[in-house]
């Protein structure tokens, strides 16, 4: 009996070990939670953080002000969701495709309506972080 508390008691240590070993994500995993981070902004309305996910080049060429100015008041962004990240082969840009649900104001419907979107974003690889790949 004494031996099978001991085998017991090494198996729980050795499958409780096994809970704590940390696993890299994979690079959609990355792509994805940078993207649900930068929503998470989008929705807020911290332009100064969204600004923050722009590719260097951008930054370079576009203030924080001109930035802002992309987005408008007459919708109101509730959620985001990723549901596809495809990175091409280089593994240095990937598409990834995103549900919004917003509200927005459109005259002529009676007032806010509700509905949803799918986007499709450009992420690039830039020193070793993925950055928004902004076209406009």
């Amino acid at each position: 009996m004494n031996n099978l508390k001991k085998i017991s008691f090494i198996f729980c240590c050795l499958a409780l070990s096994g809970c704590a070993t940390v696993v890299p994500q994979d690079t959609e995993s990355v792509i994805a939670e940078r993207v649900k981070e930068r929503w998470g902004y989008l929705i807020k309305k911290e332009w100064n953080k969204v600004y923050q996910f722009e590719t260097k080049g951008y930054r370079d060429s576009h203030t924080e002000d001109q930035f802002k100015t992309k987005f408008g008041s007459a919708v109101l962004w509730k959620n985001a969701q990723v549901v596809s990240v495809i990175i091409d082969k280089s593994r240095e840009s990937a598409k990834v495709r995103i549900k919004m649900n917003f509200e927005a104001n459109i005259p002529g419907f009676g007032g806010v309506q509700k509905t949803s979107t799918d986007l499709l974003e450009d992420w690039i690889l830039y020193a070793d972080q993925w950055w928004h790949y902004n076209t406009l």
